[in-house]
C-alpha cells in the first residue's frame, strides 16, 4: 500500500489473478462504499456528509473503471498481474499467446479528459440535490399539510408534516425519486462540461 496526497491504492506486483477475480477486487470498493454511501443518503437526506464520500470515492475509481474496460476485451482464462504504472496481462498454461496479442490495444489508449469532469460533476451536483429539494420544500410554505416538488408530470421530491403535541413542535417525513435526481444531475453536469469545453476552445482562438 503506498498512501500520500493525492492518492491512495494498493498493489501487488508479480502475483496472478484470473481475469474476473481481478475485477471483482478491482471494482469492489467502488461499488460497495458507493452503495453505503447511498443508502445512507436514502435514509437521511440531511446527511450531507456522505456526499464528499461519494464523490471522493467515485473520482478515485475512473481509473478502475478504465481498467475494466480495457480488460473485458480478453478472454475470461487471461491472467492479469497488477503493477504500480499499469497492469499486465498473461496467458493461461494451455492457451496461445497469440489470441492475448490479438485482443490487446494497438496503441496506448488515454482516458478522455471529459469523462472523469463529467462524472464527478454528476456525483458533486447529485449529492447536494436531495437536501436541496427537501429544504426547498420544508420552507416553501411551512403552514401546509405536505407539499410537491413536480417536473412536468413528474415528483421530485415530497413532504409531509405531522403535528406533534406541543404547539410550533411536529416531525416532517420526506420522499425523494433519487433515480430521476441523478438523471438531472447527470444532465446539468453534461452541460456544465459542455460548456467549460466551448469556453476553453473560445480562449484559445
Amino acid at each position: 500500500m503506498k498512501g500520500g496526497m493525492p492518492y491512495l491504492y494498493v498493489t501487488d506486483p508479480g502475483r496472478r489473478f484470473g481475469r474476473n477475480r481481478f475485477l471483482a477486487i478491482a471494482l469492489a470498493p467502488l461499488v460497495l462504499m458507493n452503495l453505503a454511501a447511498l443508502a445512507l443518503l436514502v435514509l437521511n437526506p440531511s446527511w450531507s456528509w456522505t456526499a464528499p464520500a461519494l464523490v471522493a470515492n467515485t473520482s478515485g475509481a475512473v481509473g478502475d473503471l478504465w481498467v475494466a474496460a480495457l480488460l473485458i476485451r480478453f478472454p475470461s482464462w487471461v491472467q492479469v498481474e497488477d503493477r504500480k504504472l499499469g497492469f499486465a496481462v498473461w496467458r493461461s498454461p494451455g492457451r496461445s499467446a497469440a489470441e492475448v496479442l490479438a485482443r490487446a490495444p494497438r496503441h496506448r489508449i488515454a482516458l478522455p479528459g471529459w469523462v472523469s469532469g463529467w462524472l464527478l460533476s454528476t456525483l458533486a451536483i447529485f449529492a447536494i440535490l436531495p437536501s436541496a429539494a427537501i429544504t426547498l420544500l420544508r420552507r416553501s410554505n411551512p403552514n401546509a399539510e405536505s407539499s410537491t416538488l413536480w417536473l412536468g408530470p413528474l415528483v421530485l421530491a415530497s413532504v409531509r408534516r405531522r403535528p406533534g403535541r406541543l404547539p410550533g413542535v411536529g416531525t416532517v417525513a420526506g420522499q425523494i425519486n433519487l433515480g430521476l435526481l441523478f438523471l438531472l444531475a447527470a444532465l446539468f453536469a453534461g452541460l456544465l462540461v459542455l460548456a467549460w469545453t466551448l469556453w476553453r476552445r473560445w480562449r484559445r482562438r
